[in-house]
């Protein structure tokens, strides 16, 4: 792609005639003194004439080469130089970005353009002209998603506010809390009382700690693959570099990226298991399917929603060449999909093109995930054999339709990014990757780790039998991440390997992570375990949740403001695209989190109090820890009172398990 460097320039020309226009330089006893012009930036876009497109491509196909003498391709000169890698124009453009008078329409460029490429059969389109002057047109979805928006900020706002001159007129310190209903629904969003508890690192006795470490590499590991996954190829100076990188052994971790998913679904289900266990032991078996749902929805629906808002909102606070095919493009997709992805529903009824925040597949997935775990976790804690089964069951039916879906689709059995097939690997991600019985796996493995973490709360072993854990739990991350770089090149030929391999890689790949996290947990993890348990992850991965929502919105908006072309090199140009994307994500997660999710959990306590029974202060505190010591015959007012202490200190990545009315898990995941 080739773009003038005078986006900017031409967007703001108003001079005398086009000489003041930056592509035209005409003598200056043709310019026109009464006449003034506005500059108008528009982009042409190249279709090659190609043959058939086949039903697979690969890297090292010639499509011209395959027709032999039935083609009516010149021979020499740049078209033949550009045929070995004429399968990227299937789905890529040559692109060129020119200054125009805005007088001029996109026909007049386009008949012009075509004339002087009809030698050679190429056809020019006007894929977009951008003139300063064009009125900001706000959409009614997009008035809604302002209104939504600014109520959010003026309530945290005023609850900041209101909340910091009840501190300094009352002399009260961050830790009383504020009586009356009032009083505490500002507190709910005060920025301050929230900051203090979200920086905090304080953790209660039995916290599983090394899962705040593995979170936020995971997320971090997420953010480098859509790093280079949304990087736009026709903004790439070297694209030749996508053709080879893929083949490199440092690539794979990339290549791989698409198991750092996979962790989040194995611990959110270990999460799951082991909190429920840990609250049925206290009501005595028992579990509120309600609050089961409703604990749940309540934590994502509100985040995601406003997510949505923001993307919906974001065309209107930039422009560049990219920014209607970028940025307009998803908020266009968000104003009209936005209710099945609130309702969960968007990763079956949705085709990739029209999926609003590609990357909520994962919470809807995930929750419809969490809705199966119920047929494992109400038997679980009664008759564990019985879960054990109805789990094994699950995993092997999920397996089954994983299996006839790649045969019958012929899916390679990786996911290939920076792919020439584009087509393959969208459909693939539709109908495979964002499936939960693509993951069932993971989640299998995290709900059975969990209730052995449950049932055995002291575990002793052999140092040898650890180490070997540890040899095996490594040896096999490796091998699952570089022992497929044979399959990148050419995978239309798949045999028992590989379809193994697809059946069963996310599946074993968390059993290494779940060994990690016992053995860390259990004290057998050495120096990455203290590195793992490290105290700073604690907050940060109370953000994940958020950065995992906010990262494509943060993308796209980098992306669709570029105005300049990049080379495609990990260094230094990719690595300070992946620093920025990550400490921008993280940012705007802390700012997101203060305004939509944060507040939101606050209010969950509010409104659960009056069905608690619970009044108001101290002493309601206590007379609901009076009524559950009486009913269950033992003393929970120390599990009560850390509760309230730790009040919204559970930012996860949707990794929450209290299941009931009463709050009275100590352990916090």
């Amino acid at each position: 792609m080739s773009w003038t460097h005078f986006y900017n320039q031409c967007r703001i020309s108003n001079g005398k005639g086009y000489l003041s226009l930056p592509n035209f330089v005409l003598n200056s006893a043709f310019i026109l003194e009464t006449w003034r012009s506005q500059g108008k930036y528009c982009t042409l876009k190249f279709t090659a004439p190609l043959p058939p497109r086949p039903k697979r491509i690969h890297y090292d196909m010639d499509i011209w080469a395959t027709l032999g003498d039935n083609h009516t391709l010149p021979r020499g000169g740049l078209l033949e130089h550009m045929a070995p890698h004429s399968i990227y124009f299937y789905h890529l453009n040559s692109q060129l970005g020119i200054c125009i008078p805005s007088e001029c329409s996109s026909d007049d460029i386009k008949n012009l353009a075509n004339i002087m490429l009809k030698s050679i059969n190429w056809t020019v389109a006007v894929s977009d002209c951008d003139v300063d002057e064009d009125s900001i047109e706000v959409r009614p979805g997009q008035k809604i998603a302002i209104v939504a928006l600014g109520t959010m900020a003026v309530l945290t706002i005023l609850g900041t506010i209101v909340t910091a001159l009840y501190r300094v007129t009352s002399g009260a310190d961050e830790t009383h809390r504020p009586s009356g209903f009032l009083m505490a629904f500002f507190c709910a969003f005060s920025v301050y009382e929230n900051s203090v508890r979200l920086f905090s690192t304080r953790q209660q006795p039995g916290t599983l700690s090394v899962m705040h470490g593995i979170k936020f590499f995971s997320i971090c590991w997420v953010i480098l693959c859509h790093a280079y996954i949304f990087t736009n190829p026709e903004v790439v100076v070297s694209l030749q570099n996508i053709q080879r990188e893929p083949f490199k052994w440092s690539f794979q971790l990339l290549m791989s990226g698409w198991l750092a998913v996979d962790t989040f679904f194995m611990l959110g289900a270990l999460t799951l298991a082991y909190g429920s266990m840990k609250y049925m032991q206290q009501h005595n078996g028992k579990l509120s399917i309600f609050m089961y749902f409703f604990h749940r929805l309540w934590r994502l629906v509100p985040p995601l929603g406003f997510s949505i808002c923001i993307m919906v909102v974001l065309p209107l606070l930039g422009r560049g060449p990219l920014w209607k095919k970028m940025v307009e493009y998803q908020g266009l997709k968000c104003e009209s999909s936005w209710w099945q992805t609130l309702l969960f529903i968007a990763n079956w009824s949705t085709s990739y093109e029209t999926l609003c925040l590609e990357t909520t597949w994962y919470l809807q997935c995930d929750l419809q995930l969490y809705a199966t775990a119920l047929l494992v976790i109400l038997p679980m804690y009664r008759r564990p054999a019985l879960a054990t089964l109805i789990n094994i069951g699950l995993l092997l039916v999920s397996i089954a339709i994983f299996m006839v879906v790649v045969i019958k689709h012929d899916f390679p059995p990786i996911m290939i990014f920076l792919h020439p097939d584009i087509e393959l690997i969208k459909e693939e991600a539709h109908i495979l990757y964002y499936r939960p019985y693509t993951h069932y796996g993971p989640y299998a493995v995290g709900l059975f780790m969990g209730y052995l973490m449950f049932k055995t709360p002291k575990w002793r072993t052999n140092t040898l039998l650890v180490v070997i854990g540890w040899i095996i739990a490594m040896g096999g991350q490796w091998a699952i991440i570089y022992g497929i770089l044979p399959w990148h090149h050419r995978y239309d030929s798949l045999g028992l390997p590989q379809y193994l391999y697809a059946a069963t890689h996310r599946t074993l790949w968390s059993i290494t992570v779940a060994y990690i996290v016992w053995a860390v947990h259990f004290g057998y993890g050495g120096w990455i375990g203290q590195f793992l348990t490290w105290k700073a992850f604690v907050p940060l991965s109370r953000l994940v949740f958020m950065t995992y929502l906010a990262h494509p919105i943060v993308m796209y908006y980098k992306r669709g403001a570029a105005k300049e072309r990049f080379y495609l090199r990990h260094f230094p140009e990719m690595t300070w695209q992946y620093l920025g994307d990550t400490l921008f994500s993280f940012g705007c997660a802390y700012a997101m989190s203060m305004m939509f999710e944060v507040p939101i959990i606050n209010l969950e306590k509010i409104i659960l109090k009056p069905l608690l029974g619970g009044g108001s202060g101290r002493d309601g505190r206590h007379r609901m820890a009076e009524r559950t010591k009486r009913a269950n015959g033992r003393d929970l007012s120390r599990v009560y009172r850390q509760d309230i202490d730790m009040n919204s200190r559970e930012y996860q990545m949707d990794q929450m398990a209290i299941t009931g009315y009463r709050r009275t898990i100590p352990e916090r995941l």
